[in-house]
């Protein structure tokens, strides 16, 4: 019998920022080694299947700044094995020959893609950032135990602002100009006059946040711009929770001066993507990008348990009425087309699968911009993007041999034995019953029929939307 090993060494004493946000790229590409790495400490093995320190960190921060779980050294033995698993299950796929599949290709390209950009991207804007002071932090650990009771008027432009502004310093109440902006700007409850209830650190970006922690009971801020426009901030109360043991902010300096330069990161890449976006020419062919939509509108999710299963789908979708080669726009006079959206699609955000698909489109274009930008500093080189890829590639490896064993099954099979246990139950002996079984090619085609089918209560006109069209076969069933 072949043993399983872990090693509670190295388990033990991998230092993984977990809580600390999995965007933040760990090293520029000035930092990566010059020459070839030693051997990667091994954590866990199985038959030859071995499990790296350095792709456990890598996977293991990313569950662990998510999931509802402390972090220990139980928790992290019990994801090794869990990967271990997986990467058992992964090796069985690439010697299936997995990897060639689209949606394989698909996904490990998006995953590296968001890595190559996480590094540009650090490279342009991390290296400009300053490192926050022994009082900067400080100051965190202060507002992280503050909140504020908070009243806005909002404006989308400065000059709006500083109309509304003067208004105020005029007499005009703070509440009528409130309820004003927010009818304005279509929010809903507009008669709560801009009245954002209790906001804690890191609520609101960095400016407004500023503003708004200098206030006192009663005061009003001049404007101040966010990412999404213009504020002017009212205090309406202000509680403060008094921390006297000084272990307390030290066990949490380092998460704080870690938030408090991602903040700034965030910001500044935020910015630079949006100039990004600004600086090419994007001319998108309306009519294409509504065929697209009729073409994706039947795998859309009824509910949110089935984002991850769309998400899958959609890199299979070849739909015969936008072939992927078609240009749904162009940026700079360059097609980016029906395929390069579609596999793009599974990383934008579901809010966005809407009609009008110009949002996400213009996301899409966004991230392909970078990621061209990203390679053409050799990103794709970075030590943190080569091991992204080991990562995607081993998950892909993973899904898609559960997949290909869920595909294999024979439903016909497991219909004829749920069929009979029934019958048994409901007829007498010596009843002959006739009934059609369907064998479609994958779970996803049956999928669409289904949908489909719930959508226009005609079978025929499922099957008939799909491609290829299931085996059709007619069967009868005796009982004794």
């Amino acid at each position: 019998m072949r043993q399983t090993w872990i090693s509670k060494t190295w388990i033990s004493k991998t230092w993984i920022p977990v809580g600390f946000g999995a965007l933040l790229c760990l090293g520029l590409l000035a930092c990566e080694p010059q020459s070839g790495p030693p051997p990667e400490p091994v954590l866990a093995a199985w038959g030859g299947i071995e499990l790296t320190r350095d792709l456990f960190v890598q996977e293991y921060r990313r569950y662990a700044s998510t999931a509802p779980v402390r972090d220990d050294l139980t928790a992290r033995r019990t994801y090794a094995r869990q990967m271990l698993e997986r990467l058992i299950i992964a090796e069985q796929g690439r010697e299936a020959g997995l990897d060639t599949l689209p949606e394989v290709r698909a996904y490990v390209e998006r995953e590296v893609g968001r890595a190559m950009r996480r590094v540009y991207l650090e490279h342009q804007i991390g290296r400009t950032l300053p490192e926050p002071s022994e009082a900067d932090v400080r100051e965190a650990f202060r507002r992280a135990n503050t909140r504020l009771n908070l009243q806005q008027i909002y404006a989308a432009t400065r000059p709006e602002a500083d109309s509304l502004y003067r208004l105020l310093r005029q007499g005009v109440p703070f509440d009528t100009l409130a309820v004003a902006s927010m009818r304005r700007y279509g929010v809903p409850d507009p008669e709560a006059a801009g009245r954002m209830g209790w906001v804690t650190w890191n609520d609101m970006d960095l400016a407004p946040e500023s503003t708004a922690y200098a206030l006192s009971p009663g005061d009003i801020a001049p404007p101040v711009a966010s990412l999404q426009g213009w504020h002017i901030f009212r205090l309406l109360d202000r509680e403060e929770r008094v921390v006297l043991d000084a272990s307390t902010y030290q066990n949490q300096r380092e998460r704080l001066r870690f938030e408090w330069r991602q903040r700034r990161f965030d910001e500044a890449a935020t910015r630079h993507i949006r100039d990004v976006l600004l600086a090419h020419e994007l001319a998108v062919r309306p009519a294409m990008l509504q065929a697209l939509w009729s073409a994706i509108a039947p795998y859309l999710p009824d509910r949110p348990a089935s984002v991850a299963l769309v998400a899958d789908e959609l890199a299979r979708l070849a739909p015969p009425t936008v072939p992927r080669s078609i240009p749904v726009a162009y940026v700079d006079g360059r097609p980016f087309t029906a395929g390069q959206f579609l596999d793009a699609l599974p990383d934008i955000p579901l809010a966005y699968w809407q009609p009008d698909l110009r949002p996400a489109l213009e996301m899409a274009v966004r991230d392909a911009i970078l990621t061209e930008q990203a390679r053409a500093m050799r990103a794709d080189t970075a030590r943190s993007v080569r091991l992204e890829r080991q990562r995607a590639l081993y998950v892909a490896r993973y899904y898609a041999a559960l997949q290909a064993a869920a595909d294999t099954l024979d439903p016909g099979r497991a219909r004829r034995l749920a069929y009979e246990r029934w019958r048994d139950t409901q007829f007498l002996d010596h009843t002959r019953t006739t009934y059609r079984s369907y064998r479609f090619a994958d779970s996803t085609t049956a999928w669409a029929a289904l949908r489909r089918y719930q959508q226009t209560a005609d079978w025929s006109a499922a099957l008939a939307a799909v491609s290829p069209p299931p085996v059709v076969e007619t069967r009868t069933a005796v009982s004794t």
